[in-house]
């Protein structure tokens, strides 16, 4: 192994080096580290072996230590579990979208024939900024770093007008984004954008916009078909431009190509992904209470705050 990342064996009988891994992992022990890594910011740091193995912690009995470890494996053991019935969720719904978006599971009582159409039919792509828009309006700015790898609106900014008025991409409330540029479009960037400040949003240059034609189709069903795997696999081979550098050009988003059924059908279809993506936030949610959880236990049990059956803990010298 490389010569950055130095071994350390626990000694039988007085460490448990799963303690010491999640102790090291605290804000303490992250602080310790710190003091022990001597260098500039970054990968210059490096690790001083000799003050590392001087550190001082609070060590339980042997005992104590393995109780503490397997609470906290326990944290993790749940977290990962949620984790993979969340991927398992994910993988249905995309085959449930697929088969959704093409018609090929229809809903009783609907058996009208499908329209092939072009994005560019169903919705205005790219549309210009307001006009006579005041410059103290407040607006809601978003970059790429805003938007989330499974295509969710995560983080926003508020400014006024006159700050991104000139040299952002426009969009307003219930507009589709579009990551244009690589690795960002296939890695699944964008989202569906809503409750932006006054409506309105400005942000990166490299995002497409889509909006749709309310006499055609919903919004919500022009997103799922924009972040479904064809669209994002067809746009990745109409990119143009040089390596690392390449984007999906205005005129592949306008002649995109797709079945589209009734407005009512639409909303049948709408609301089965809503219910899909619904579940899957619920499990997102308990994930990150349960991460929560698992930080506040193991700053509590890993500094001696909250001791396991009452037992002590004393401060010794780790070398």
């Amino acid at each position: 192994a490389s010569h950055r990342f130095p071994s350390f064996i626990a000694k039988a009988g007085i460490c448990d080096i799963r303690y010491i891994h999640r102790y090291f992992q605290t804000h303490q022990g992250i602080w310790q580290l710190g003091l022990t890594s001597p260098g500039g910011a970054g990968r210059n740091k490096t690790l001083n072996q000799s003050d590392f193995l001087d550190i001082q912690i609070l060590l339980p009995p042997f005992k104590e230590q393995e109780r503490i470890a397997d609470i906290i494996d326990t944290w993790d053991e749940a977290i990962a579990l949620t984790n993979a019935l969340i991927k398992a969720l994910q993988q249905r719904k995309k085959g449930l979208m697929q088969k959704l978006l093409t018609g090929e599971i229809r809903f009783p009582g609907f058996d009208d024939a499908w329209e092939e159409v072009r994005i560019d039919d169903v919705a205005r792509v790219n549309p210009p900024k307001p006009k006579n828009l005041d410059e103290n309006t407040v607006v809601s700015f978003v970059g790429m770093a805003d938007v989330s790898e499974d295509a969710r609106l995560t983080t926003k900014e508020s400014r006024p007008y006159s700050e991104v008025s000139s040299g952002f991409t426009p969009f307003r409330d219930m507009d589709i984004l579009i990551a244009k540029i690589t690795p960002c479009l296939e890695n699944g960037k964008g989202a569906l954008v809503n409750g932006l400040d006054n409506g309105l949003g400005f942000g990166s240059t490299e995002f497409h916009v889509v909006r749709a034609k309310a006499e055609k189709t919903f919004p919500e069903f022009l997103y799922y078909h924009t972040v479904s795997h064809n669209f994002r696999g067809r746009g990745e081979l109409n990119m143009v431009g040089s390596a690392g550098q390449k984007r999906v050009p205005t005129d592949y988003v306008r002649a995109y190509r797709f079945p589209i059924p009734t407005l009512a059908e639409q909303k049948k279809i709408i609301a089965s992904l809503s219910d899909a993506d619904d579940g899957i936030n619920l499990y997102k949610l308990y994930v990150t209470e349960l991460q929560q959880q698992k930080k506040g236990l193991m700053q509590q049990l890993l500094t001696g705050q909250v001791q396991v059956k009452g037992m002590d803990y004393v401060r010794v010298l780790h070398k």
